[in-house]
């Protein structure tokens, strides 16, 4: 690089945007880039460069009613074709601006509200703003814009130089991330640390952005400790950026505590957990109150974490009044907007089932998981690849339930429905669905243990096998259910008349002497 641009003033370059435009889309990361831009002959030349890569369709941005722009959006990516790869969409905002002022504000109004449809698609989309609208843009969506996976701007700054950058072979599948993945993306946040430490105004944001991308492949992968101290730095930075400019990063606050509160479940800390989910609660209650078109589905999902947090630490009681104010919210939004919205009602019933059941009141929460299934099982069916792994997890509940119920054979055939597709789950990611394998193989053991002591020491013992090399790495993540696997184990041996393999058993009980003693977790 000549000495003429500093590394900022290179991100805005033609090849700057066109490498990092190059580096995001070998990572094969779903979602929205935005990029900012002056010169449409700049933009273009960016897309040819890409083009030559890889095929890249084009939308251009011109709803018939600028109102109604999410709907006739989404209907836009969805037609896009589909391969072995995530197809790269650019989307040209150009001929919106013919609409006027007005019309850039309505539909940027109508895309805040489709935000978690559109941004979830498994699509990488290139969003081309011109300069001259993107402030407008913005102001009208400030809650979309929480969810652009990365932004930049392409300037007007010449600049050559003698080779395009190679990309590194990376998987694509968002399904698979690996090592290759896990460092890119670690290069791409030590390249925005970097940049931010010259100019944190700019960089900052993207850099808590890299953050939190990291953490969840991190999550992903199971490297828990890793992912919480970027999930840790990620919410520093955006209450840093929150305390300058509260409108645009106090919903980033809420994100990465929600997401926080979720890594530190996941290790364990539940108290820890549960005090940041509050945080989460507080924050987007206040923007819902404010404006509840844009954050009451951010809302419901906060309530719905807290439910969780404080079902962990056993305040069922209060646990249930955060699930059933989701569970209203979501209905309302579902109501409103089914294909955005079921899911997401989908998890809060479940959710809603399981505190229900921890309270004791069995026939009602059975009503509500049977209501999960239904919705996950629909869903499943149009996109399996993103719904199996929520089916099973109903499916699992439901066997509980009913087993609680005394209704043991219908409960046996959901459990192993479960079992089934979690099985096909851990054979593709096993870092990723192990630890749900061995929970589905609990409840199943746990409904043969009724009357056939047998059979069920089979599934419990498959699943301490499963749980043991993970509760060695993490203890204090594993021991609630590892314990109560190991309970419903011995269980069925003296139920069975026949002695535990002390083989499976001895390194468990070596872990869990040197743990402080907690309540066995029952793995609904």
């Amino acid at each position: 690089m000549t000495n003429s641009l500093s590394a900022a003033q290179f991100e805005e370059t033609i090849d700057g945007v066109t490498a990092r435009i190059r580096e995001w889309v070998a990572l094969g990361v779903p979602g929205i880039v935005w990029i900012r831009y002056v010169s449409e002959a700049s933009r273009d030349v960016v897309l040819d460069r890409l083009s030559a890569d890889r095929p890249i369709e084009r939308i251009e941005f011109h709803p018939p009613d600028p109102r109604d722009s999410a709907n006739w959006f989404e209907e836009q990516l969805r037609g896009t074709t589909v391969g072995e790869r995530l197809p790269v969409v650019a989307v040209l905002f150009s001929r919106l601006l013919g609409a006027g002022e007005e019309g850039v504000s309505a539909a940027f109004r109508s895309l805040n509200l489709g935000r978690e449809t559109i941004a979830r698609l498994p699509i990488i989309q290139l969003w081309w703003m011109p300069a001259s609208a993107a402030p407008r843009a913005v102001a009208e969506a400030l809650d979309l814009a929480s969810w652009f996976q990365i932004r930049m701007t392409l300037g007007e700054i010449g600049f050559d130089r003698d080779a395009e950058p190679s990309s590194r072979g990376m998987q694509t599948s968002r399904g698979s991330i690996g090592d290759e993945s896990v460092e890119s993306l670690e290069e791409a946040v030590a390249r925005q640390r970097r940049l931010a430490e010259s100019d944190a105004l700019s960089y900052l944001p993207q850099l808590a952005a890299a953050l939190t991308r990291l953490a969840n492949v991190y999550r992903e992968n199971r490297q828990l400790e890793e992912a919480e101290a970027a999930y840790v730095e990620s919410l520093s930075i955006y209450r840093r950026l929150a305390d300058a400019d509260p409108d645009t990063h106090l919903p980033d606050v809420a994100m990465a505590a929600n997401n926080l509160s979720n890594s530190l479940s996941g290790l364990g800390r539940r108290e820890e957990a549960r005090a940041i989910a509050e945080e989460s609660v507080r924050i987007r209650r206040q923007l819902a109150q404010e404006r509840p078109d844009a954050f009451l589905p951010d809302l419901a999902s906060s309530l719905n974490n807290l439910a969780i947090r404080l079902s962990d630490v056993s305040r069922h009681d209060e646990a249930l009044a955060f699930v059933e104010e989701s569970v209203r919210i979501r209905r309302q939004l579902a109501q409103e907007r089914p294909d955005a919205f079921l899911p997401d009602l989908a998890s809060s019933l479940n959710n809603l089932a399981a505190i229900l059941s921890d309270l004791r009141r069995r026939e009602e929460a059975l009503a509500f998981v049977e209501e999960s299934v239904r919705i996950y099982r629909q869903l499943a069916q149009q996109r399996p690849d993103a719904f199996l792994p929520d089916l099973a997890l109903s499916l699992n509940n439901l066997a509980a339930g009913l087993n609680d119920l005394g209704r043991n054979e219908q409960a046996l055939a959901v459990a192993e429905e479960s079992v089934r597709i979690y099985r096909q789950l851990a054979q593709k990611r096993p870092d990723a669905f192990l630890p749900d394998l061995a929970r589905s193989l609990a409840v199943l053991g746990g409904v043969l243990l009724q009357d056939r002591p047998t059979e069920a020491m089979e599934p419990l013992a498959e699943a301490i096998h499963i749980l043991t090399p993970l509760f060695s790495r993490l203890p204090e993540a594993h021991a609630r259910l590892i314990r109560f696997i190991r309970g419903l184990y011995i269980r069925a041996t003296q139920s069975a008349e026949v002695a535990p393999d002390e083989a499976l058993l001895a390194p468990v009980a070596a872990i869990l002497e040197k743990l402080p003693m907690v309540e066995p977790s029952n793995p609904e």
